[in-house]
């Protein structure tokens, strides 16, 4: 009898230890072996920067095969992008915040170029009416003479609120001198 309770348990281990690995065999995960990159500091915008997880623990990247992976959730929230989890599909979703280029809610008033061949900047209110605030936006202008575009101006403007306006100073060394339109875009907005 205890031979046979011994050799019905054995059989049932097997065929219990069988399906955890097919189950856990068809979640697609693959074991390797990875390590805890404590060494690696981060910077967000020129400042230090600690990633922690959802109850405030410091977090670390992973480094495997001569490549980093980084806390998408914690990364996400330094970057004030949003970050979501789709369970059924086993999906990572990234929104980058661009929310709606080429204006993003931005708005683009009194233009004014001063300057010289090699050494212009064209001065423009960028109006805030996204509901939202940034804290970087980049701006280009591209300048035109009939359907030729002759000149690119670029400039950034940090930390500009819902409702707010603020004037961007965009430079370019381009000669524009004999612009006749300037057409200007969001570049990234976060």
């Amino acid at each position: 009898m205890k031979k046979k309770l011994v050799a019905a348990a054995g059989v049932l281990a097997i065929v219990t230890s069988s399906m955890a690995v097919g189950a856990y065999g068809a979640t697609n995960l693959e074991a390797i072996k990875a390590y805890l990159n404590k060494g690696i500091t981060f910077k967000v915008d020129g400042d230090t920067w600690e990633a922690k997880d959802q109850s405030g623990k410091k977090i670390y990247p992973i480094s495997y095969n001569n490549t980093t992976y980084l806390p998408v959730r914690a990364i996400g929230e330094a970057l004030d992008v949003e970050i979501g989890w789709d369970q059924a599909t086993k999906t990572v979703s990234v929104n980058s915040g661009y929310l709606g280029l080429p204006d993003a809610g931005l708005v683009f008033e009194n233009g004014e170029l001063t300057g010289k061949a090699g050494d212009y900047s064209l001065a423009v209110d960028v109006g805030n009416d996204s509901g939202r605030d940034y804290k970087k936006v980049g701006i280009t202008a591209y300048f035109y003479s009939g359907d030729d575009e002759i000149g690119i101006a670029s400039g950034v403007i940090e930390n500009i609120g819902d409702g707010e306006m603020k004037l961007a100073n965009l430079k370019t060394s381009d000669d524009i001198a004999d612009y006749d339109d300037v057409v200007i875009y969001v570049d990234y907005a976060y």
